[in-house]
């Protein structure tokens, strides 16, 4: 909030990339409606944020649809009973009651389900309820995407002796490395999508193996407004804004997004591996 209030009122600013996560974002959302301040996220991946007015939106697609789509994939590929790991974090309870719905809609179980707290460190008996369970289950689920939990868990798990396939939604380079080990040969799905002129442009200037999180969805949410400001003649927020619900498909650096209608965009996801505790692409 003082953050914000800071580059609204002493900076005048009115135009925010931002915020990246949904515990930030949303506690804004009716501050910036009464100052008509437009923000644009890059990854909070929430219906409650761009849904919120003509002033908000998204080029990060909502989570729980990548999840939804976990399930799809976890399903196909002939498992039918699974133990999910999650969090008590809202963020990931979205993500978690996504893939169960879908799952079960499909006709999967769930057999274990943990929810530790997000900063919950002893995990040991979360570990023994899928380590006691593994005869009746086929593969192992995280929804946790960043919740250092849900790497703990994993390594407990691994330290047990369980060996079942895992499945995540996106997880980044730290989250593999805070696994262990554990996340080795983990399949997952991710919006984090890129075309290759982007990925050479940000290896060059970061030198960093993998692309952070965001970044592609960064640097289109501010070409597009730069696309606007040269379009619209304007800084307006509230002129911005219009042309900015008037895009119907972009195509940039996160490669092709297609509005939904409410200021949030819809793109294919990836899938990924960890091989050799490196992120690769496996579709």
């Amino acid at each position: 909030m003082s953050a914000f209030s800071y580059l609204t009122d002493v900076e005048g600013i009115n135009i925010i990339i931002g915020t990246t996560w949904s515990h930030t974002g949303i506690p804004l959302i009716e501050l910036a409606k009464k100052k008509n301040v437009l923000m644009i996220s890059p990854s909070l991946g929430k219906a409650e944020f761009n849904e919120a007015g003509d002033l908000f939106f998204n080029t990060w697609p909502h989570d729980f649809i990548l999840s939804a789509n976990l399930a799809d994939y976890v399903y196909e590929k002939g498992h039918m009973s699974v133990a999910l790991i999650g969090s008590e974090q809202l963020w990931v309870k979205e993500q978690t009651n996504a893939f169960i719905a879908r799952f079960e809609e499909l006709g999967g179980t769930v057999e274990v389900l943990l929810e530790p707290l997000p900063d919950a460190t002893e995990v040991g008996s979360d570990a023994l309820k899928i380590k006691n369970s593994e005869d009746k289950i086929d593969a192992i689920i995280s929804t946790t995407d960043g919740i250092l939990v849900g790497a703990l868990v994993a390594k407990k798990i691994n330290d047990l002796g369980v060996d079942l396939p895992m499945y995540s939604i996106t997880i980044g380079n730290e989250d593999v490395a805070a696994a262990q080990g554990a996340y080795e040969g983990m399949e997952f799905l991710t919006f984090l999508s890129y075309t290759d002129w982007f990925k050479e442009e940000y290896d060059l200037k970061y030198g960093l193996e993998n692309l952070d999180i965001g970044a592609p969805s960064a640097y289109d949410a501010v070409m597009m407004i730069a696309q606007a400001m040269e379009e619209t003649n304007s800084e307006d927020p509230i002129i911005l804004a219009e042309y900015l619900n008037s895009i119907e498909s972009y195509d940039g650096a996160s490669l092709i997004l297609t509005t939904d209608g409410t200021g949030g965009f819809v793109k294919d996801y990836s899938v990924k591996k960890v091989v050799d505790g490196k992120i690769i692409d496996l579709e």
